[in-house]
């Protein structure tokens, strides 16, 4: 009995851990290559029918620190997009009560924080892609670029 609840103990870990999914787009994101991470973090949520995924990047300090554009996505017609802009979002907005006030597991909520601060400083740029439209979000990718500590910000939620 202790061997079958060690191995589906395992089986839960190995599955629980998720691959980066936006490492290799962040030079789609960004517009231009910014170079080398020097740090990677992820943190996710998932219920029935609804997920949020949190990913960092960190990249070295260099003089180009501001996105050019966002062609994540750019083939695609069913996604709305909204090109880089300097932040703050409006704090009323639909997407950013999701992105900056979710509450889901303690990594997660810490990330949101951090973004909604970054975005009260209008330290940095945001950008989205949003399905079916956005009186309707279902589905956001949201970039958030904090200029400060050079850290791309990638959310990826399902409502």
């Amino acid at each position: 009995m202790r061997y079958i609840l060690f191995f589906l103990s395992c089986i839960i870990m190995i599955s629980c851990n998720r691959d980066f999914i936006y490492s290799d787009k962040t030079t789609e994101i960004m517009g231009e290559n910014m170079g080398k991470f020097i740090e990677k973090k992820q943190a996710s949520s998932e219920s029935i029918g609804e997920w949020y995924v949190c990913e960092t990047y960190k990249f070295e300090n260099n003089k180009k620190t501001m996105p050019t554009h966002n062609s994540l996505y750019a083939n695609n017609t069913s996604w709305v997009k909204q090109d880089w802009q300097l932040l703050p979002i409006d704090s009323n907005s639909e997407i950013s009560d999701v992105i900056f006030n979710f509450c889901g597991t303690t990594r997660t909520q810490t990330l949101s924080e951090e973004m909604k601060k970054i975005n009260t400083l209008g330290c940095g740029y945001y950008s989205f892609c949003i399905k079916p439209s956005l009186d309707d979000p279902r589905y956001i990718v949201f970039c958030m670029f904090d200029t400060t500590e050079t850290r791309l910000y990638v959310v990826d939620t399902h409502l």
